[in-house]
């Protein structure tokens, strides 16, 4: 299996697509920064005000990370059916299941978690962090987030093994996954009822979701206070439920994988 991830790996560094999904991750926060620049005072700014204010954008990046990782690992040798190679040459096909599986999730949750990093250690560069938002309260965020992030990409690995087509599980997966972000917006404002962990999309939302602020008087000034704190059944939620789910993602895809001809 070791041969495997190897040339998944090999394969993913000279893929342009990924490549352009990483650069996109890394500059879409400061393009949003420039577009919005008319309406932010950079001057007075703080670092946990700029992540306040830009970290909305994480769930978006993240889907795209995890959507054409999986995709193109998953489904890019079944387009023209090179992964019979891999077989032919004696790897089981658990090996090269898992192979792929293991390749998808170190690339997803590294380059998720160093798409995140980035942007808050540019706010802290720059800004320096003041007295919006608990640092600390945030960075269990980011690292909270990697759990529904862990989902998201079993969910496309899944979709893109029942396909057998990255380009289908391209579009198909970018569609459902802007579905259920409308469904989410459509069922909260019909019922007044608030969904967290019950999607990934939901739950990656509300974790980088800072409207709860208040006033609070600090330095002689009123100064926007953002709740960052997680309350602890969002926290045992996002991990517990997120793993469940990509695990049984996981074995579906390894039974479809194993009794499928290829």
């Amino acid at each position: 299996m070791w041969n495997i991830i190897k040339a998944q790996n090999y394969q993913i560094k000279r893929d342009n697509l990924v490549v352009y999904g990483f650069l996109a991750g890394l500059i879409i926060p400061f393009l949003g920064m420039v577009i919005g620049a008319d309406g932010m005072d950079f001057d007075s700014m703080s670092g946990s005000e700029y992540m306040a204010e830009s970290s909305g954008i994480f769930p978006i990046m993240l889907m795209l990370l995890a959507l054409v990782l999986a995709s193109r690992v998953c489904g890019w040798d079944s387009v023209d059916k090179t992964i019979n190679y891999e077989i032919m040459a004696g790897h089981s096909r658990k090996e090269v299941y898992f192979g792929r599986i293991c390749s998808t999730l170190m690339w997803t949750l590294t380059g998720g978690l160093l798409v995140m990093a980035v942007s808050l250690l540019f706010a802290l560069a720059v800004f320096g962090w003041g007295n919006h938002m608990s640092l600390g309260a945030l960075v269990l965020r980011i690292v909270t987030a990697l759990f529904p992030l862990f989902r998201l990409s079993c969910e496309f690995m899944l979709l893109t093994f029942l396909l057998q087509n990255c380009y289908a599980g391209l579009v198909l997966g970018f569609v459902m996954f802007d579905v259920s972000l409308l469904t989410v917006i459509i069922y909260e404002g019909f019922t007044d009822r608030i969904l967290t962990v019950q999607l990934a999309s939901s739950n990656l939302m509300k974790l980088f979701n800072f409207s709860n602020y208040s006033f609070e008087y600090i330095n002689g000034e009123d100064t926007v206070v953002y709740a960052a704190s997680l309350e602890p059944s969002m926290l045992i939620g996002s991990i517990v439920i997120s793993l469940a789910v990509g695990v049984v993602c996981i074995v579906i895809g390894y039974i479809v994988f194993y009794r499928r001809d290829m």
